[in-house]
């Protein structure tokens, strides 16, 4: 029971990372393609 509440809120974690990175990559492409 603990141990798939952990590995949720890992993945939501994991998620959020992931969705940051991607918009500082988008930034970054806009820049560069400007």
């Amino acid at each position: 029971m603990i141990t798939i509440i952990i590995s949720t809120l890992s993945l939501a974690l994991i998620g959020m990372s992931l969705r940051q990175i991607f918009h500082s990559l988008e930034f970054e492409h806009k820049i560069f393609s400007v």
